[in-house]
């Protein structure tokens, strides 16, 4: 099964909705779970107040950008 960290290897950039159908799991329970990262700094959100946010793993972006 996929987890986020995952997710987060795969996809530079994605959303909770990404995160509910590739896990199965609700819109809620998604949610929580990338609120809980997000607390935990292992996800970030590009722009926190838009609509459809965006959410990253920092760490993951900067190995792939040859900054870690």
């Amino acid at each position: 099964p996929i987890s986020v960290v995952d997710l987060a290897v795969a996809h530079p950039t994605f959303t909770v909705r990404h995160v509910e159908q590739a896990l199965g799991v609700s819109y809620g329970r998604a949610n929580k779970v990338v609120g809980q990262l997000v607390e935990l700094g292992v996800l970030a959100f590009i722009d926190p107040e838009a609509y459809k946010r965006r959410v990253y793993a920092p760490r993951v972006h900067d190995v792939i950008l040859g900054r870690g």
